[in-house]
């Protein structure tokens, strides 16, 4: 359900003609794995730029 949400808001503001969004699902042993670099601050506050690098 979070994931189809996701999917749809994301499809709603994007421009199909200009960008392309790529959306991988991670498991839960995946999220466990991850790796945080910088700042410990987990909230992106709306309007900041969010880069996935994968």
């Amino acid at each position: 359900m979070l994931f189809d949400n996701l999917v749809n808001d994301v499809k709603a503001i994007i421009d199909p003609a200009e960008d392309r969004v790529v959306i991988y699902p991670l498991c839960a042993a995946c999220v466990k794995k991850h790796v945080a670099l910088g700042t410990t601050r987990e909230y992106i506050e709306p309007g900041e730029d969010l880069v996935f690098i994968v």
